[in-house]
């Protein structure tokens, strides 16, 4: 079933499809936040918030987050039987802390790097190992599209965010 408020249907991505979505994170949100040809960058923009309460940055902070968060509940799966994890929901409650903006797509790059990485090292199998997560059992192959979810759902957001912010004065 598709995301109510992204669109997003998670029932047609397949490993290897998660694997290339996850490394692309850290090029798409940095495409928002890091304009290549300014050297006297306003980060004032990106730290606005829209109405949805976030930021620009925000949103990219709390993926970063997140997707070391299904990284680590990822390898738990893969290495034990039937793990309790934790997961990050999907729209993320209240905003984070971001920090400045090269230390949150340090984190985003290090995050996605490493979620892509436990992806593809997983096979077969693999993604039919189960865990617990609030009392219910999911699979490998669900915390991976539960990344790509996650990561897709707050580039989007963070877009409407900057689009909407635009023209605002800083305040």
């Amino acid at each position: 079933m598709a995301c109510p408020t992204c669109g997003f249907d998670d029932q047609s991505v397949s490993p290897a499809d998660a694997a290339v979505a996850v490394r692309s994170y850290d090029r798409r949100f940095r495409d928002l936040l890091v304009r290549r040809d300014d050297e006297d960058r306003d980060d004032s923009l990106v730290r606005r918030r829209g109405a949805d309460g976030w930021s620009g940055l925000e949103h990219t902070a709390y993926v970063a987050a997140a997707l070391a968060e299904v990284d680590e509940a990822l390898r738990r799966i893969l290495i034990s039987d039937s793990p309790s994890v934790s997961l990050p929901p999907v729209d993320g409650g209240a905003p984070p802390s971001a920090g400045d903006v090269d230390s949150v797509v340090g984190r985003l790059t290090s995050s996605t790097g490493a979620l892509a990485k436990t992806i593809e090292g997983a096979s077969g199998e693999d993604w039919n190992r189960t865990g617990s997560v609030d009392g219910r059992e999911t699979t490998a192959l669900a915390l991976a599209r539960h990344a790509v979810h996650v990561g897709i759902h707050h580039l989007r957001a963070a877009e409407r965010v900057l689009q909407e912010v635009k023209g605002q004065p800083a305040g």
